[in-house]
């Protein structure tokens, strides 16, 4: 494993991590523990048409989340409740969903505190970890 990749790696593991911690505060399941990080991801497309494939690869990507789009789509309930999406049909039969208007209120930890802790563990680590022994 090249040192690029291990800190692909860390970073993606220490900011789902930050945000998990985050979340203990919060009542309820997983589910409502993960939704801190679907909506720092729903923050990015407000306003735009829900893409259930874009939300599973930028929770891939950013936290190595893996989740499927038709879980996601099944999930489009939880996450109206949560805030992360809004039903913008008007017909009860048939919804069509966008990403909502998220303010900043969700996410007392910004990335730039999570950026610091990040680029502090790292270095550490690159500097305590003698090669051949990782």
């Amino acid at each position: 494993m090249d040192g690029q990749n291990t800190k692909v790696n860390l970073d993606q593991s220490l900011i789902a991590y930050a945000f998990l911690a985050q979340t203990t505060r919060v009542e309820g399941d997983l589910f409502s523990g993960l939704m801190p990080i679907f909506k720092r991801v729903a923050k990015k497309h407000e306003g735009k048409l829900f893409d259930a494939e874009l939300l599973s690869q930028e929770l891939a990507s950013l936290y190595g989340l893996k989740v499927s789009p038709s879980a996601l789509e099944d999930f489009l309930p939880r996450l109206e409740s949560a805030g992360v999406v809004t039903n913008i049909s008007a017909d009860k039969e048939v919804s069509q969903y966008v990403f909502a208007q998220i303010g900043n209120s969700f996410d007392e930890v910004q990335s730039e505190d999570i950026r610091f802790v990040i680029d502090a563990v790292s270095d550490h680590l690159e500097t305590s970890v003698t090669p051949g022994t990782a």
